[in-house]
């Protein structure tokens, strides 16, 4: 009998799927690509008095027409911004981090709409107010370790309202995952790693695909390679916080990339293997591998680690500037080899076999 030659470089345990069950992690550890929020009251809740008013801009604490809670921040410009007509705070943060920096605005009155919202990690941004409450989402590489100082300056004289403002160190990642499945998706996805902000999945066409989400906004690339193919395939997906999401099959870039450009802060949630989260979508087939990582990478150290995977057919023990936080075998069960406890309860009698 031939061999697949897949098969020979691969971990040599598996977790066997039927379709209709699931190794699902119960509690969140380090899965999250987001750090520790950096604003104490980003709802203003308490009020501004951390914020500064200078020139023709005012702020305040008001209790009407606020996105979340119970308060919000009201910002009347008498006249056009500019670096000492604004609103600012002043944050200190890390050379060579990325952050994600978001907030939600709406016009409350006032025609012109614009508004430049400004700092050393998000640069020069030209905002249009929407009448409806807007996310606005800044994915940034810190360039100084000077303090940095998040402004708006609105273009004339206007009156906007701000919510829910959040800073938190932001992390890029590789997601690996070695599937092997004949089972006919068109009838709905297939989910083989399942962390709500990002799922790796079987699309209704038989591809690789992707979900990356913040809560609001969503993307999926998809690929154009069929994966259903019974054999283990080696899923990689990279995510560049200042750039995009990418699939790779095999070792070989998939079309379908997009932009992260609009995707804000990726929070812990329970990993699932084997299906969505909650306990849908199932595979049926085998995994013998997944691992998640995190750091602060290029694109270029992104495409070379995806090519030593694809090398060595299996996830790499250590990465340069990177922190494995989740790794699973299935050599010792469900056990979480990157040592940071996250390790998957059995929910559905899913069996581990031995690959030959």
């Amino acid at each position: 009998m031939r061999r697949n030659i897949l098969n020979a470089p691969l971990p040599r345990y598996a977790t066997q799927l039927d379709g209709t069950q699931s190794w699902i992690k119960t509690t969140p550890s380090n899965i999250d690509l987001n750090g520790s929020e950096m604003f104490s009251d980003g709802g203003f809740e308490t009020g501004v008095a951390d914020w500064s008013q200078v020139g023709n801009h005012t702020c305040s604490r008001v209790t009407y027409d606020y996105h979340s809670g119970s308060a919000c921040m009201e910002i009347i410009a008498t006249g056009a911004g500019n670096s000492v007509n604004c609103i600012f705070k002043t944050l200190n943060l890390t050379a060579g981090n990325k952050y994600t920096l978001e907030f939600w605005g709406k016009l409350k009155s006032g025609t012109t709409r614009n508004c430049n919202f400004v700092d050393q990690i998000s640069g020069n941004n030209a905002i249009v107010f929407s009448t409806t409450w807007t996310k606005y989402v800044f994915n940034r590489l810190c360039a100084t370790s000077s303090p940095v100082y998040p402004q708006w300056q609105l273009a004339a004289a206007d009156t906007v309202l701000i919510d829910d403002v959040s800073l938190t160190p932001a992390w890029d990642a590789i997601i690996i995952s070695i599937v092997k499945s004949s089972k006919d998706y068109s009838g709905g996805v297939g989910s083989f790693l399942d962390c709500v902000e990002f799922t790796q999945r079987f699309a209704t066409t038989n591809n690789m695909t992707t979900k990356v989400s913040d809560g609001t906004t969503s993307i999926y690339p998809t690929g154009g390679t069929v994966i259903n193919n019974g054999l283990s395939n080696v899923l990689i997906t990279t995510l560049n916080r200042t750039g995009n999401a990418t699939n790779y099959v095999n070792g070989s870039l998939e079309a379908g990339t997009l932009s992260m450009t609009a995707i804000g802060k990726l929070l812990a949630t329970p990993v699932t293997v084997g299906a969505g989260a909650g306990g849908s979508a199932f595979i049926l087939g085998s995994c013998s591998s997944v691992q998640i990582v995190r750091g602060t990478f290029t694109d270029a150290y992104l495409a070379q680690v995806v090519a030593q995977i694809w090398a060595q057919k299996k996830p790499l023990a250590a990465y340069p500037n990177g922190q494995v936080v989740g790794w699973w075998d299935w050599k010792n069960g469900g056990y979480d080899k990157s040592g940071n406890g996250n390790h998957l309860t059995n929910t559905g009698g899913a069996s581990i076999v031995r690959i030959k």
